[in-house]
């Protein structure tokens, strides 16, 4: 193009040009919009044994069914004996029966994990902890919430142990406790299972199982399964599972400004 044909034509080739970049940037902004909105509506699953299914969201957590998911177009992060296994996807095995099994690929051969597993869908994960002992301090203080309940002797606890964690990143620890003294053999009336946190020198029960006539054949053991990070914000959500003989049920709890607060919804 000669000098002055490029001098005369100059507007046009700018005007041109500003909308090839104008349409360029709407681009850009259009497929990022798009991406977020992907994001934001992405599905948060948790399987905890291959029986449990939950779904994570707006901070809430509601149990499902498997047939009410879309689980096989979502990938899974699976984990047992604190580590992780790698990335899955999952399918159900079998019609009638709520078995379901993982396969690396779809269309490889499947697997069903170890117990006890949990599987989680990208942006969650399991925090790992340490059981301690209790100390005298701690048992001191487990007599003093058993008096309310009438148990003066706390006997055998069979299961008990504490954790130290900062749940809430405020750079301080608080400390979960599970205590039980259930005797399968020798069933009393002063038998109990119990979850709690001590946090700044206030102790906070989430959940308290006692023994009665009526709960005699299933006695409702308490355990700490999990602590996971649910947002990856490390304001970290505490899994209790309660145990009879034939059934496992878990809620959520996340520490909300001075309570606990359960997250399960059904």
């Amino acid at each position: 193009m000669k000098l002055e044909n490029f001098k005369k034509n100059k507007p046009i080739i700018m005007i041109i040009i500003a909308v090839i970049l104008y349409g360029i940037v709407m681009c850009i902004i259009f497929f990022n919009l798009d991406s977020d909105d992907s994001i934001v509506l992405q599905h948060n699953y948790l399987i905890i044994n291959g029986e449990n299914f939950y779904e994570y969201e707006n901070k809430q957590i509601k149990t499902i069914s498997f047939s009410d998911t879309n689980f096989e177009n979502e990938k899974f992060n699976i984990y047992n004996n604190g580590k992780n296994r790698g990335s899955f996807y999952v399918t159900k095995d079998g019609s009638e029966y709520q078995f379901i099994k993982f396969f690396r690929n779809k269309g490889s051969d499947g697997y069903i994990p170890k117990l006890p597993f949990i599987a989680l869908t990208s942006g969650m994960e399991p925090i790992s902890f340490i059981k301690n002992d209790l100390d005298d301090n701690d048992i001191e203080n487990l007599k003093e919430l058993m008096l309310d309940k009438d148990i003066l002797d706390l006997g055998t606890l069979f299961k008990s142990y504490k954790i130290n964690i900062d749940l809430d990143d405020d750079a301080k620890e608080e400390t979960l406790y599970v205590a039980s003294n259930y005797d399968y053999i020798n069933i009393n009336d002063k038998m109990f299972s119990i979850v709690y946190v001590l946090d700044d020198n206030k102790e906070y029960i989430l959940e308290e199982n006692y023994y009665t006539q009526d709960n005699i054949d299933e006695f409702i053991q308490l355990d700490i399964s999990y602590i996971l990070d649910l947002d990856g914000e490390r304001k970290y959500t505490v899994v209790v599972s309660s145990s009879d003989n034939s059934t496992t049920i878990n809620n959520f709890y996340l520490k909300n400004n001075n309570y606990y607060k359960q997250i399960r919804l059904d």
